[in-house]
């Protein structure tokens, strides 16, 4: 009876999986046009190009077909696909019309399910996600978290600050336990887990400093993220800790900036700043960021086709965000036009490190330098006015920061710089 239920828990996150892929695939065509400064409705009939059918029988539809059209959609082996997901569900169910129902309201009307006599259909209607794109993701991330609860809850723990005192010690959550006067935190970027820091994380720690790592669900919107930064920043205050420095990478510095510039935020019950070194942050966005929602969707579906995750493993990318983020870091987003309109912080040290992956090279190429820049952010969008200690480096968006291993003797560019500043 439990492997039973078990199978039929996996079939419906698969489903509700299959469709969070629409959303990813629609993005990234989405974003492909942008690029190619094309309207995002090309076709004559949107909502014919944006349709998957399925047929039914007896009043049943195979998750297994409708996983095997989302595969052939995203370029993956559908015939795969739909044999591993092979297996039915009772659509006039009520808990199958309940999901439905709600997955429609979530959305707007975005996602409607249809079913015929001998037919399940999922409409996107692509015109009015365009128009309410944030609203249409924010609604189906919480959907989805109440669907499944327990692994929302099991997702969200992993969230917060976790504290390193020693380079052989794991990592102990900030509740349980008690920091210095002065603490270093770390703040990740955009479809990072925290990876970014393995090789700058264990020069700190040889260094003496205690290192307070922020995890957080990093595809919501920013003001989300800044929100859990000022709670946990408080806690900081709560357990011991003064004053911080913050080094950020990526979108981590604008939710440092977000965080130190907001007025709504009450900074005397947080530890002092007194410095921020931000690296390879897209200050005035990038055009890169909506094609991540759709790249780790696709991740996240290749590897439970691969069954290398469990079936909760899915939703891991929906409990992470559905793509708000990506929305804020577009180039004069409504997010980045408020946070660029602020003054800086006040009696806050500010540095900028940025890459670049090729040297100087001449006049003749230096201008596609500068807009590759270090291949997510250009070289233009990681400078901020007013901010004079500005350091640009050879290297890839990861690379200036972070080796492949952590065995690797090589030391990122970005590494003596930010010990120096620690260090003044």
């Amino acid at each position: 009876m439990i492997e039973k239920w078990l199978t039929f828990e996996r079939k419906r996150v698969v489903f509700i999986t299959g469709i969070a892929m629409l959303i990813g695939a629609i993005m990234l065509v989405r974003w492909q046009n942008s690029l190619r400064h094309e309207p995002p409705h090309t076709t004559a009939n949107p909502s014919e190009a944006h349709t998957l059918l399925i047929p039914l029988s007896e009043g049943k539809v195979d998750v297994g077909r409708l996983v095997g059209g989302v595969s052939d959609w995203l370029g993956f082996d559908g015939e795969a696909a739909a044999e591993r997901y092979a297996g039915e569900i009772d659509v006039p169910t009520d808990s199958a019309i309940k999901l439905m129902q709600n997955l429609q309201e979530a959305t707007g009307d975005v996602i409607v399910a249809e079913k015929s006599d001998d037919a399940f259909t999922l409409k996107f209607d692509t015109q009015q996600f365009h128009r309410e794109e944030r609203k249409v993701r924010s609604g189906f991330r919480t959907l989805v978290e109440q669907w499944f609860p327990e692994e929302a809850a099991e997702a969200k723990a992993r969230f917060g600050v976790w504290v390193y005192h020693q380079a052989d010690q794991p990592p102990v959550r900030l509740a349980d336990t008690k920091v210095p006067q002065r603490v270093i935190v770390l703040i990740h970027g955009l479809d990072d887990p925290g990876r970014v820091w393995i090789t700058l994380r264990p020069a700190l720690l040889e260094k003496g400093y205690t290192v307070a790592q922020l995890e957080y669900p990093n595809d919501q919107s920013i003001a989300d993220s800044t929100r859990l930064a000022a709670e946990q920043f408080a806690m900081l205050k709560q357990h011991g800790a003064e004053r911080i420095d913050i080094i950020a990478h990526s979108m981590g510095g604008l939710v440092a900036r977000d965080l130190l510039t907001d007025p709504q935020y009450d900074r005397t019950t947080m530890p002092v700043v007194d410095r921020l070194i931000m690296v390879g942050t897209p200050q005035q966005g990038s055009k890169m960021a909506p094609m991540r929602f759709a790249a780790e969707w696709r991740d996240q579906f290749s590897r439970s086709v691969d069954d290398q995750v469990a079936a909760p493993g899915l939703l891991g990318g929906i409990f992470d965000g559905a793509g708000e983020a990506g929305i804020d870091l577009l180039p004069g987003s409504e997010f980045l036009t408020a946070l660029n309109a602020r003054p800086l912080p006040a009696e806050v040290n500010m540095t900028i490190i940025a890459g670049r992956m090729t040297p100087e090279l001449g006049e003749a190429v230096e201008g596609a330098a500068e807009s590759i820049g270090d291949g997510c952010v250009s070289v233009e969008s990681s400078k901020l006015p007013g901010v004079e200690d500005y350091t640009l480096v050879t290297g890839t968006h990861l690379s200036i920061v972070r080796n492949v291993t952590v065995n690797s003797t090589r030391t990122p560019p970005a590494m003596p710089i930010i010990l120096d500043r620690l260090a003044k």
